[in-house]
Order: structure tokens, then sequence, then C-alpha cells
């Protein structure tokens, strides 16, 4: 994976990446709306040299979790899998400090997401593993390409721009209650606390 380029998900996003980040300590891996050319979004904190030898030695083709998760949604612990003893994969994992880990995995908008989680000291308990699903199912559910309709756009444009909403639809040719409906669903979408929020995060992701 290491000499493909993926894409970085939205900094919206931040907030749940943390908190992978913080319940995972030995790192995860993190893959969304997967398809046969692999994932759309892909974003790893395991070690480099675990990430090196398992792409160098193809071990993607041998990881009994890889199949689990293709196949299952949910959230399967490595201990958990039949072949834990017999695959190499989970002793060679554990020499990397990835001793213990679970596997996550979850469908939105018609495609999978994989997520991969691994500590040193124990097994990951049923609500951080929860945590996790309920957080690999956001990230899986949100639309990152065009997340904004064009009456959306327009809206919120006018919105960076100070205007009222009175006089946002005015501009719009349409009545104050659309406008009102359409920067609720742009609040929606974009995580925001407030229309002011929204504008913000609208901006650094350049999506006006």
């Amino acid at each position: 994976m290491a000499n493909q380029i993926y894409k970085e998900l939205p900094h919206r996003f931040d907030k749940q990446l943390g908190l992978l980040e913080y319940l995972s300590a030995s790192g995860y891996m993190l893959g969304l709306n997967v398809t046969v050319r692999g994932p759309e979004y892909f974003h790893s904190t395991y070690p480099p040299s675990w990430q090196n030898e398992y792409e160098a030695r193809n071990y993607m083709f041998i990881d009994p979790m890889l199949y689990w998760s293709m196949s299952k949604t949910g959230t399967c612990r490595w201990s958990e899998v039949p072949l834990n003893r017999a695959s190499p994969i989970f002793k060679r994992a554990a020499a990397h400090g990835l001793n213990y880990g679970a596997t996550i995995s979850a469908k939105g908008n018609g495609r999978r997401s994989l997520l991969s989680i691994a500590r040193t000291d124990r097994e990951f308990a049923d609500d951080e593993l929860n945590t996790c699903l309920n957080t690999l199912q956001k990230l899986s559910d949100s639309t990152f390409e065009n997340t904004l309709s064009v009456e959306e756009i327009a809206t919120l444009s006018l919105a960076a721009d100070g205007l009222s909403q009175k006089k946002m639809a005015a501009k719009l040719g349409v009545a104050e209650p659309t406008v009102k409906l359409r920067l609720s669903r742009v609040k929606e979408k974009l995580n925001a606390r407030n229309t002011t929020h929204a504008v913000s995060i609208a901006l650094a992701e350049k999506l006006i």
C-alpha cells in the first residue's frame, strides 16, 4: 500500500481519528470505501516496520482477519478467530508490538469499510469495540465527495458573505424555511455546531 496514493479524510473527521488513536495504543489501520482496487481512503498509524513487512510478504493473501472483514460486519478480536494459532501473521504482528487486536467491518453507501486496531497490554473491552464500530459506521455512512448539493453550496456561500436568512431567501428566490432547512442539512453533513462553524469547515475543505 505504500506505493499507492490515497485521499486524506477531511479535517472535520480529525476528532474521530483522534479517538481511534487514543483507543489503539499500538496503532490502527483504517480503510474506507473498499473496492477491488483497494480503499478510497486509507490511513494507518501502525509501526512502519509492520506495514512494510505486511506488504513485502503479501500477508493480505493469508490474513484471516481480512477474509473475515470482507464477509462479515461487526467486531471480532483476533483471538476469537479459529485460524489464529495456525496463521503466522499474529506472531509476526506481536513482534512489532501488536499483541492484542481486533478487526471491525461496516457498510455505508453500498461500500464496505474496515478498521484494524491493536495494543500491547490487553484485549479490547466490549465497550471499546462498540465505540470503534460506531466511529467506523459514522465514517462509512459519510459522503466525502460532493458533500453538499448545489443548492446547499449556494446557500452556505451566502451565509459566508454574512447575509441573513431573510436576505438569503430573497436572493435565492426561495422561502425562508427552505433556507433554514438547507442550513440544517449542511450542519448535519459537516458535523458543525452552528452555521458559522459550517462556513469555517466548508472554507477549510474548499467546499465553497
